[in-house]
C-alpha cells in the first residue's frame, strides 16, 4: 500500500550519521576503573555470562487457559542461573559469574549495587558499563571481557521502550558479539517488531558483529511461543533457555533469500508479514504501487494510514515506481506492495478496461520487463501479491482479464524466487519447489 512520501537514499536507522557520543572502548575502559570495591566473584571456567531468565512475567499463570500457559511445563523451584539450561520461563536476569544483573541491580554474595547511566563495575573478569535506558526503564548494560587475544562484548537491554539515542550513539562501531533486547513497548505490552527495529538501529551504526547472537527479553504469556520463535528467526534472533550461555557457542546465520514472493487473499496479513521479513534491516526502500490516498476513497485512505503507522520512520518510499529500474539498481532491500495495484495501474495505462486496441500486448510487455528484472535482481526484494484465483470465474471481462494477468505474473515470479510464502490468517506457509 502506498506509504508516506520519501525518496531512495533517505537516512537508514540509527542517528542519521551523527557522531557517537562515547565510543564503546571508552565505556568499557571507564567500567574497569569505576568501582574497584564492587562485587568481584571469580566466574567458573567457561562462558562468564548466562541468561538466567528472559520473561517479563513468568508463566504458566495459575488459572490461565491461554495456549502459552497450557503448553508450558511447570517451573522448577530449584532451578538456578547456572543450572542446566531449561526452556521453562524465569524472570529476566543475566548471570555474570555468580553475580546476577536484573533491572539494573547487580547482586552478589554480600553485595548489592544499583547501576545508573555512566557508571561502571568490575565483576570478576567482566567489566560492566551502564548506558542510558528508555524512560522509566533500567540502564542498558554492556559487558566486556577478554577472550584469548580478543575482547568479547555483550549488550543487555532490559526494560520496556525504545533504545535511547545516546545508547545507540555510544555503541557505534562496537561490533557486539551478542545482544539481549527487550521486545516490549513503552507501555509494557509485548511488541516483537520493536526488537527487530532496535536491531535495525544498531546495525545501521555497525554496532552488531556478523553472526552475533541475538536474544529476546521481556517475554510474556501473551505471545504464542511458536509464532514468536518463527518471527525471531526471521531477524536472526532466538528465545534463550534459562542457564544458556551468552553468546551462544555457535553463530546463528540469518537466512536472506534474494527474492521472496508473498501471496495471500484480502486481509490475510500478507503485507504485515512482508514488512516483518525486513523489519531488522537498517535500510529499506518501500515501493508503493497503488494510487495516492485522497478524499475520494476514504476506505483506501484508512488502509494507507494503517500501513504507514506500521513502518519505521527510516524506511524510504518511492511512489508509482519503475519496478524494472528499481530491481536492476543495487541498493537496500526493496519491498514491493503490491503486485495487484501495479497490474491495475498498468492496465489503466493501456486502457484495458475499455478493451482498447493493443492493450494486451502493452500489458504483456510491461509484465515481461518486470519478470526479467526480477530474475536478475541486484538487491534483496520482497513482493506482495494478492491471491485472486480462488473464487468463481468473474463474469465481467475486465475483472477476468485482471485476474489472468496477475495470476500469470505471480506464477512467473514464483518460478524465479528462492522463497514463496502463502499467508492465511496471518500465518505463512512456505511453498516448495515441487509444482
Amino acid at each position: 500500500m502506498p506509504p508516506d512520501g520519501g525518496a531512495e537514499g533517505r537516512g537508514a536507522a540509527g542517528r542519521g550519521g551523527a557522531e557517537p557520543a562515547t565510543s564503546l572502548q571508552r565505556v568499557i575502559e571507564d567500567a574497569a576503573s569505576a568501582a574497584p570495591g564492587g562485587p568481584a566473584p571469580a566466574h567458573a571456567a567457561g562462558p562468564p555470562l548466562r541468561v538466567a531468565g528472559s520473561a517479563a512475567e513468568p508463566w504458566p499463570v495459575q488459572g490461565c487457559g491461554c495456549v502459552t500457559c497450557r503448553t508450558s511445563p511447570a517451573r522448577s523451584p530449584t532451578s538456578s542461573p547456572t543450572s542446566t539450561p531449561t526452556s521453562t520461563p524465569a524472570p529476566t536476569a543475566l548471570a555474570v559469574g555468580s553475580a546476577l544483573l536484573s533491572r539494573g541491580v547487580v547482586t552478589a554474595p554480600g553485595t548489592v549495587r544499583t547501576l545508573t547511566a555512566g557508571e561502571g563495575l568490575l565483576v570478576g573478569d567482566v567489566r560492566l558499563a551502564a548506558l542510558p535506558g528508555p524512560p522509566g526503564a533500567p540502564p542498558a548494560v554492556v559487558a566486556g571481557w577478554t577472550h584469548g587475544p580478543d575482547v568479547r562484548t555483550v549488550l543487555w537491554a532490559e526494560g520496556p521502550g525504545d533504545l535511547a539515542d545516546a545508547a545507540v550513539d555510544a555503541l557505534a562501531g562496537a561490533g557486539l558479539d551478542a545482544l539481549a533486547l527487550d521486545l516490549r513497548g513503552p507501555g509494557g505490552a509485548p511488541e516483537p517488531r520493536r526488537l527487530a527495529h532496535a536491531l535495525a538501529r544498531l546495525r545501521a551504526v555497525d554496532a552488531v558483529a556478523a553472526g552475533a547472537d541475538v536474544v529476546a527479553l521481556g517475554l510474556t504469556h501473551d505471545l504464542h511461543p511458536g509464532v514468536l520463535a518463527t518471527r525471531l528467526q526471521r531477524w536472526g534472533a532466538r528465545v534463550a533457555a534459562n542457564g544458556s550461555s551468552l553468546p551462544a557457542s555457535s553463530p546463528r546465520p540469518v537466512p536472506t533469500p534474494t527474492r521472496t514472493l508473498v501471496r495471500g487473499p484480502a486481509s490475510s496479513g500478507k503485507s504485515a508479514l512482508a514488512e516483518d521479513l525486513l523489519a531488522a534491516e537498517p535500510s529499506v526502500l518501500y515501493a508503493a504501487t497503488g494510487p495516492l490516498p485522497g478524499t475520494a476513497d476514504e476506505a483506501w485512505t484508512r488502509r494507507v494510514a494503517v500501513h504507514r503507522e506500521r513502518r519505521p520512520s527510516w524506511w524510504a518510499t518511492q511512489e508509482a515506481p519503475d519496478l524494472p529500474a528499481l530491481l536492476a539498481t543495487p541498493g537496500p532491500p526493496l519491498l514491493v506492495d503490491s503486485l495487484g495495484t501495479w497490474v491495475a495501474g498498468t492496465m489503466d495505462a493501456a486502457r484495458a478496461w475499455d478493451d482498447a486496441p493493443g492493450w494486451r500486448e502493452q500489458v504483456e510487455d510491461a509484465v515481461d520487463a518486470v519478470v526479467r528484472a526480477w530474475r536478475q535482481a541486484r538487491r534483496r526484494v520482497v513482493a506482495v501479491g494478492e491471491e485472486v484465483g480462488w473464487g468463481v470465474v468473474p463474469a465481467e471481462r475486465g475483472t477476468a482479464a485482471f485476474r489472468e494477468v496477475l495470476g500469470g505474473l505471480a506464477q512467473r515470479l514464483a518460478d524465479a524466487s528462492e522463497q514463496v510464502l502463502l499467508v492465511v490468517a496471518g500465518r505463512a506457509l512456505e511453498l516448495g519447489a515441487t509444482p
